[in-house]
């Protein structure tokens, strides 16, 4: 049976290649996963995905988790997909989940530049997440790493290529003050709370029912080894920091004669 189940698999490895577009236009197929099927990985553990494509455009590549035929967002992240550049190459797809989950099926998506979406094959895989399922430090398989810095440096050459094109360094301000306000948040919130005193500091102590646990996730990440441990504090932090930002204009506005 798991003989079957593997020669199914195998099959369905093959992307790309009927639909709308032009038989072999463009073909993915996946090379090898870490960890492989029926793996077991920690809570907020990333599972890799190795693609080898073909392509006659730029392509991007998203994987999705199912179970029992339903996708399972809840607590998902997965890689930032740039696009890849026409011909042919290798590619990282990646997805991870923050609290417990099982898996039996992943769904291979594949996207152009413009974020359409082309063709999706679907892929029969057993993989879990579990909280504390490993002590020990994880060790990666070798292509994990030059893959993900590889990826991590087109996502950054996109951005600045973005820049170039016209948006008058909108995104890129944007992506400096998201990592400036992570410290400038920490600082700002001693500050505010050694300073004031009755509502305003009550007000001022707000944002703690969520920097808390986001930080302690974040702690917790860092110290299981995950690449992506800031991601979080990134996403929600500078939120906090423009709250108190505007609650320190807002007391001084209205301490005004």
């Amino acid at each position: 049976m798991r003989s079957i189940r593997r020669l199914s698999a195998l099959a369905c490895l093959l992307l790309c290649a009927a639909g709308a577009m032009p038989a072999a236009a463009q073909s993915a197929r996946v090379q090898a996963t870490d960890p492989p099927d029926g793996g077991v990985l920690n809570v907020g553990e990333a599972l890799y995905l190795r693609l080898e494509y073909s392509g006659d455009q730029p392509l991007r590549f998203r994987v999705r988790g199912y179970r029992h035929g339903l996708e399972q967002r809840e607590g998902t992240r997965s890689n930032p997909a740039p696009p890849y550049p026409a011909g042919r190459g290798e590619a990282l797809a990646w997805i991870e989940y923050t609290h417990p989950i099982a898996l039996d099926e992943l769904r291979i998506e594949v996207y152009d530049d413009r974020w359409t979406l082309l063709d999706h094959a679907v892929l029969p895989f057993d993989i879990e997440w579990r909280a504390g399922a490993r002590a020990a430090p994880r060790t990666l398989r070798p292509w994990v790493a030059p893959m993900s810095d590889a990826q991590q440096q087109m996502t950054s050459t996109a951005l600045a290529s973005a820049h170039q094109d016209g948006d008058d360094g909108f995104w890129m301000l944007l992506v400096m003050f998201a990592g400036w306000s992570i410290p400038g948040y920490f600082i700002l919130q001693v500050v505010l709370y050694r300073r004031w005193r009755d509502g305003w500091r009550k007000a001022a102590l707000v944002p703690l029912i969520g920097t808390v646990p986001i930080t302690a996730y974040t702690l917790f990440a860092l110290l299981k080894g995950s690449n992506l441990w800031p991601l979080v504090m990134l996403f929600t932090l500078p939120f906090a920091f423009l709250y108190l930002l505007a609650l320190l204009i807002a007391k001084r506005f209205l301490a005004r004669p």
